[in-house]
């Protein structure tokens, strides 16, 4: 007789948990590890729709779906390189910094940063 108080797979894959929803993380390893402090979560389902697309005999990593999620992502519309390409786009030079964690950065922003205030 099956436990009544556990969930099966499918309940499991259907639980969204608050989810998809971004969390500030502070720990210098995983902002160093990850390439930055703001993480993605998406719901388990999700993973599995992604899951269902490799074909059989294919793998995936981990990390390449984490890319994919990111460039879903509605705060960079094409994820980071078309991000990267509208910034150059408007003039702006894009510096690449580290060898495994690659990031970018819009190289002397602070002579073209826009201070926000209550009058814009």
């Amino acid at each position: 007789m099956a436990n009544e108080d556990k969930k099966d797979f499918n309940a499991m894959l259907n639980d969204s948990k608050d989810m998809p929803k971004f969390q500030t993380i502070t720990d210098e390893k995983s902002i160093e590890k990850y390439g930055g402090s703001r993480m993605y979560f998406a719901p388990p389902i999700d993973y599995d729709k992604i899951m269902k697309h490799i074909p059989f005999g294919s793998v995936t990593t981990v990390g390449k779906i984490r890319e994919y999620f990111a460039k879903l992502n509605e705060k960079y519309p094409g994820g980071i390189e078309a991000q990267k390409e509208m910034l150059e786009t408007e003039g702006h030079t894009i510096i690449q910094k580290g060898r495994k964690n690659i990031r970018y950065f819009v190289k002397d922003y602070e002579k073209v940063l826009f201070e926000l205030n209550r009058t814009n």
